[in-house]
Parts: C-alpha cells; structure tokens; sequence
C-alpha cells in the first residue's frame, strides 16, 4: 500500500465510526441539534446533571390557638386567642388607667412576656389577675377586656352567602359571618357599603345598664356604655357621651335625632365584631339602620374618640 492510500484508510475509519458504528446517526444540523435538545430535556435519565429536582415541600399549617392561655402568654398566644373570640371578656368598663395597672400586674406576677404585655398594650385589653388562693402566689389571668357591645337581639348590616343583603341578630353572627362596612371611598351624605370578614368578635355578660337610643325615626338602639356612636357631625363618641342634642347617621345618610335615652339591664350576653381592615372609616357598621363603630373603636382606635372627623 502506497503511503497516500494509507492516509485514506485511516480517514476513511475514523469517518466510519463517527457515523456508522457504534452511534447515532446524524443526517443533519437540524437532527443534530434536536438531538441536543432532547439530550438536556432529559430529566429522568440517571446521568450526572440529569438527576430529577427534589419536590418542594409546602410550608407547615400555622399552629391552632391554645386551649388555655399559656403562662406567660407570648403576643402570639393573646393574638390568636382575642382575635378568635375566645377569650373570656369583662363584665364591665375599664378606665384606662386601671387598665395600665393592670397589664403591669400581669407582666409583675409573669403571666405575659414584655412582647404579650406589648400586644395588651396595643390593642388595649385589660387582663384581670386574680389570686385563684390555691396556694401560694396562685395568680392567673381570669378575663380580658374590651368589653362587647350590642345587646344580643340588636340587628346588624351583613351579607349572606349569594351577596344578598341581611340584618342579622349579633347573637346569630359568628366569625364566619360577612358585615357591611363603610366604604372608605364614601361620603357620610351618601354611605357606600363593602363586604368586610370579621377578623374577632367577642361576647359576654355586661353588668352595667345598657344605653338604649329612642330615635325619632322609631328605632331603638341598645349598646354598652364604651360603644362608640358616630355622630351626625361626623365625630366618633363613646354612647355614654351622647346627648339628646346629638343625631346619628342613618344606612342612607340621613340624620337620625336621638328623641330619647333610657337606660336597661340585660340578662344575655352582649356581642362586638372587628372587621378586617386597616382603614378608620372602614372600622363603621350598622346596626339598627344607625352607623356605629365596631370593636377597633374600643381597642386601637380609642384614643381617637372625640377627635376624628370622619365626614367628607
């Protein structure tokens, strides 16, 4: 064999097993470069790099509320527990004094963390310590404030579960229940109403007399002496602060004249509800055709009674 035959027997090799032997035949760029894309598609192949992806595991279900308050009680622990309606609650008003003492005597005997006695302080409850004398320093917390408000029949603005408009019993509310609240785009003249969850709600005895609101409409209104009325003049006020002077606004914007204020004690349980939001004047219910505040208006925004504006 010439030396030139030899150089073309080893390419023609070389030739035949890059294409005939012992791999895939590739025809084309095309076929080549499907081939390609095949190759890094391959996920369940079992070669280095084409292991298959682990699967992400879904985060933990958040931990249920506490049967029993903890001690101490962590801010999650009270949070849960008063946004869920489940703590025990106050038979009557806490001046806001009082109040301090006694978060700081809760804090005293360690039955909540500084981060528990900040959220008490935050949301203005007031935890009752008592002495259950068992033993020595058997101190636990019986009951929390706010209070609740509306005596159990009062009919309150909801929506049903087509979108329909009811006027519920509080008593027949839960926290599955949607409210209407005042939209914060509205004006007091003219009231626009969006669907609000309720994100806590609370009831229980009320030994003080309630303040029962004759309007000269016809409608009687039964609250507790903290519920915060909103006035015609679009100020916020504690219903022990209202006058015979004063007048309510009405679902349609009207002005309702309170004609008359009794007083009357109740046997049931009496019912606030705090609907999800942020905004102020979302934090305005009806109840009775009268627009009232709910339950942030006794806790975060309390401070605000007799202050804010609330008319557009």
């Amino acid at each position: 064999m010439t030396r030139s035959g030899f150089v073309a027997a080893i390419w023609l090799g070389v030739s035949l097993s890059a294409v005939g032997c012992g791999g895939t035949e590739v025809s084309s760029e095309t076929e080549a470069l499907a081939s390609a894309e095949q190759a890094m598609d391959c996920r369940d192949c079992g070669g280095p790099g084409n292991e298959p992806e682990d699967p992400v595991d879904p985060p933990p279900p958040p931990p249920p509320c506490p049967s029993v308050l903890p001690e101490p009680a962590d801010r999650w622990s009270i949070e849960c527990k008063y946004k869920g309606g489940s703590l025990p609650r106050c038979a009557y008003a806490i001046p806001a004094e009082v109040c301090t003492s006694w978060q700081n005597n809760a804090r005293f005997h360690n039955l909540v963390t500084d981060d528990g006695l900040a959220y008490l302080r935050e949301a203005h409850l007031c935890p009752s310590v008592m002495d259950y004398g068992r033993w020595a320093n058997d101190w636990h917390i019986a009951s929390v404030c706010p209070e609740g408000c509306f005596e159990a029949s009062t009919r309150i603005m909801s929506i049903g579960s087509e979108g329909q408009l009811l006027w519920m019993a509080a008593e027949a509310l839960s926290v599955e229940s949607v409210l209407a609240s005042l939209s914060s785009e509205a004006s007091l003249d003219a009231p626009l109403f969006n669907p609000r969850s309720i994100e806590n709600m609370t009831k229980g005895p009320e030994e003080q007399s309630l303040y029962v609101f004759v309007l000269d409409q016809g409608q009687t209104l039964k609250v507790t002496q903290n519920h915060g009325m909103l006035l015609a003049d679009g100020r916020m006020v504690k219903a022990s602060d209202v006058t015979k002077k004063d007048s309510f606004v009405g679902v349609d914007g009207s002005h309702l004249k309170v004609k008359d204020i009794l007083r009357e004690t109740t046997s049931k349980d009496v019912y606030n509800f705090r609907v999800d939001s942020s905004e102020v004047s979302e934090h305005i219910i009806a109840a009775e055709g009268v627009l009232v505040g709910d339950l942030a208006w006794q806790g975060e925004l309390s401070h605000e009674l007799g202050s804010i504006n609330l008319r557009k």
